[in-house]
């Protein structure tokens, strides 16, 4: 609105002056007309002689054809300003944002359509009207003290307001002032908030709903796991009993009776041995894998490379007989919960082991470096390896890459590994080929981190 009035004072600038110009040309050929027929003529008697008439004549037609063109660019100055103004009214009344000019106690003075459409009048009705009839009665102390303050700061001012229409219809509005140069009005800029109020409180609702949901969920997710520990407890105690009855009078008849039986009848017995010990196994580490997610987390500093050591020396009290060779790197110190770190280290290195089974000698290579945020870990053997073809199905429950009549285990231990990585916020992979042996990396934070439940 500003620009309006510069521009409109600009081009009555250019229309004065080009009349005054007009004016003065006119005159000053006039002065000339005169001064020619005051002047002496010698012989003529004061009249002049026809060659001055001519070029007075011409003289004067020249001016004539340059007031004529001074004429022809007045008017199309005028259509030009005329066509702005036009232009201007356009973008003022059809703007999307309401503008409206204030007096300074609140009288207004001038609005465009928008602003109008907005206080729910029509324009010429609205003219000497005071906005603050126009705001909503909860609003009106907020949009007093918001009018004063542009007035006597002299700066733009905002305010969020709801006006109140005819009808009782509602709409809620923001509202930037800035008083003029002279100081006794102020033009405000009104933008309609209304669907975005809307939004805003249709997001509060969803959020609340969605709290409440969260709440529900998290409530029933305790009892789950509340019926989850007792179902652990009651596999813990209901399956294995069993199994380890089965267990114990197998190996009790075979001490006692075994020299009676033939080697197909000794061979069953040991069978059954076997696999009620690989069920008792497999029923331990369901409920490890299925108690991570609750067991709370001791994040310490973890001293890495005593827990390779200290999995080593188990591995080979396990394993006696087998010529095992480890090379251990020197490693950061990790950030971690101990135990279950030491469980993954023991997990990675018995596969190493494990998968080297048919080695001559099991070589093991375990190191770690850091790496921006993180400390990566890894383990490296000179086992069968795997096809990366399969990697998806290297860290799923029970999913076998390789023969299991061949190598023994239940599936579990590198779900596991992962399950307890990934609570620590960290991350781990695996690279391998086919009977070139594998490398197991995993990572873990530098810094302390809120452990991620439930993964």
């Amino acid at each position: 609105m500003g620009t309006s009035d510069t521009e409109k004072k600009s081009t009555m600038k250019k229309k004065r002056d080009s009349r005054a110009d007009g004016a003065d040309l006119r005159r000053r050929a006039e002065d000339k007309l005169l001064e020619k027929r005051k002047s002496p003529q010698g012989a003529t008697g004061g009249r002049m002689t026809a060659v001055e008439m001519q070029r007075l004549v011409q003289e004067l037609q020249i001016h004539q054809i340059e007031l004529e063109t001074q004429n022809e660019e007045l008017k199309r100055a005028r259509d030009e300003a005329e066509s702005e103004r036009e232009r201007y009214l356009d973008l003022y009344d059809f703007a999307p944002v309401g503008y409206i000019t204030l007096a300074s106690d609140g009288v207004i003075r001038q609005a465009n359509l928008t602003g109008a459409r907005l206080l729910g009048l029509e324009r010429s009705r609205l003219l000497n009207r005071r906005l603050v009839d126009f705001v909503a009665p909860a609003d009106v102390a907020a949009f007093d003290a918001f009018l004063k303050k542009v007035f006597e700061n002299g700066s733009k001012e905002s305010c969020a307001i709801f006006l109140g229409q005819e009808g009782n219809q509602r709409s809620h509005v923001h509202i930037e002032a800035t008083v003029t140069e002279e100081g006794r009005e102020c033009r405000a800029a009104i933008l309609d908030w209304t669907e975005r109020k809307k939004a805003q409180d249709e997001v509060l609702k969803l959020h609340g709903e969605l709290e409440q949901r969260s709440a529900e969920h998290i409530s029933q997710l305790e009892a789950a796991n509340k019926e989850l520990d007792s179902f652990s407890y009651s596999i813990s105690h209901d399956l294995q009993t069993p199994l380890r009855a089965i267990d114990g009078y197998a190996r009790m008849i075979l001490r006692r009776q075994g020299d009676r039986f033939d080697e197909d009848t000794r061979s069953k017995f040991e069978v059954i041995r076997t696999n009620t010990q690989k069920m008792g196994k497999l029923i331990t580490d369901l409920l490890t894998f299925s108690r991570l997610g609750t067991k709370p987390l001791a994040i310490t500093t973890v001293d890495m490379d005593a827990v390779v050591k200290e999995a080593w020396v188990e591995l080979k009290t396990v394993h006696p007989d087998r010529a095992m060779t480890m090379r251990i790197d020197g490693m950061p110190p990790g950030m971690g919960d101990r135990a279950l770190i030491s469980q993954v280290v023991a997990n990675i290195l018995s596969n190493a082991v494990k998968f080297a089974k048919f080695r001559d000698d099991v070589i093991v290579e375990m190191g770690g470096y850091e790496k921006e945020s993180e400390n990566v870990y890894y383990v490296k053997d000179n086992g069968v390896g795997f096809d990366m073809a399969y990697y998806d199905k290297l860290f799923g429950m029970f999913q076998r890459l390789h023969n299991p009549d061949e190598y023994e285990g239940t599936g579990v231990g590198l779900s596991i590994a992962q399950r307890i990585i990934n609570r620590h916020g960290g991350r781990i992979w695996a690279e391998g080929k086919v009977d070139k042996g594998a490398t197991f990396y995993f990572s873990l934070p530098k810094v302390k981190t809120t452990p991620t439940e439930n993964r």
